[in-house]
């Protein structure tokens, strides 16, 4: 990791760290189920292994791309993302043909959408907010690095989206 003699020094004088639970968000503030409401430029959610966020609406989970329950979407939404996976599905099995028939006891997650995020991170209807660490892999440290470079040259605007319909 990258890390500067002053490293634990401007972490210690310039981050507040809260262990409330979040009640709700509003712009630019974050409510605290204990009522303390912080104003915050960013908010950085550890939520361990459980990817929840549920202090965000069923609608705002939807609008962001984060997973959620199938019936949600509307039809013509549902049908639009069932046809985006299938091509990239069969972009896949094209490429490695041994992943056509996974292990019998490989059960597929029907009832939940995939995760609708650019790079796993961004959301593709708000420049507002990332979802940094959703990605499981053996180099765990190496991997937030480059997401929390990433997120930090997104926010600086020195990297941009693609038009949606390509980042889709």
């Amino acid at each position: 990791m990258i890390q500067n003699d002053d490293f634990w020094d401007k972490i210690a004088k310039n981050v507040s760290v809260y262990h409330h639970h979040v009640h709700h968000l509003r712009e630019r503030c974050v409510v605290l189920e204990n009522g303390l409401e912080v104003p915050a430029d960013v908010l950085l959610c550890g939520t361990g292994w459980d990817p929840q966020y549920p202090f965000l609406s069923k609608d705002q989970t939807v609008e962001l791309g984060l997973p959620h329950a199938s019936e949600d979407d509307p039809p013509d939404v549902a049908r639009k993302w069932a046809s985006l996976l299938q091509a990239a599905d069969d972009e896949v099995i094209a490429r490695f043909p041994q992943l056509a028939d996974p292990p019998a006891f490989y059960k597929r997650r029907q009832n939940f959408t995939a995760t609708r995020l650019y790079n796993c991170i961004a959301p593709l209807s708000d420049d507002s907010i990332l979802f940094l660490g959703d990605i499981y892999l053996s180099n765990a440290f190496r991997t937030a690095e480059a997401q929390a470079i990433w997120a930090t040259a997104y926010f600086d605007g020195n990297v941009a989206l693609p038009a949606r319909e390509r980042a889709e």
